[in-house]
């Protein structure tokens, strides 16, 4: 399995360097690969708790759209080796007061998209 260099950065870093969203698609990639025939496994949870940050230039929808481009960019890698198992999408619900999301482009028809509580 391959797996990608440590992210870094200070919490933020996800949401502000494009290494570190690259690297978390090739280890999504990397696990399915590894999992995509295991029946044990019931699906893959792409993010916890996602909350991009809104940079100062940037709207609000442009930050929660971080999260849909990175999530369809997770789908896609986890899709172009497993079609198998659920990929979990969870909401927006930590920054702005805002919650839920809105669905977004996946490649795939096996997802669940949570909303908010």
């Amino acid at each position: 399995m391959v797996v990608p260099k440590n992210g870094s950065g200070d919490g933020l870093a996800l949401w502000t360097d494009i290494n570190n969203q690259n690297d978390l698609v090739t280890l999504w990639t990397s696990i399915a690969t590894r999992y995509k025939n295991e029946p044990t496994v019931i699906g893959y949870d792409l993010v916890n708790e996602p909350c991009p940050v809104r940079l100062d230039s940037e709207t609000t929808q442009q930050a929660l759209d971080k999260w849909g481009n990175l999530a369809s960019r997770i789908a896609t890698g986890i899709r172009s080796v497993d079609s198998n198992h659920i990929l979990f999408v969870e909401p927006v619900c930590c920054i702005f007061n805002q919650s839920g999301n809105k669905e977004y482009n996946f490649p795939s028809r096996i997802f669940v998209y949570r909303d908010s509580i």
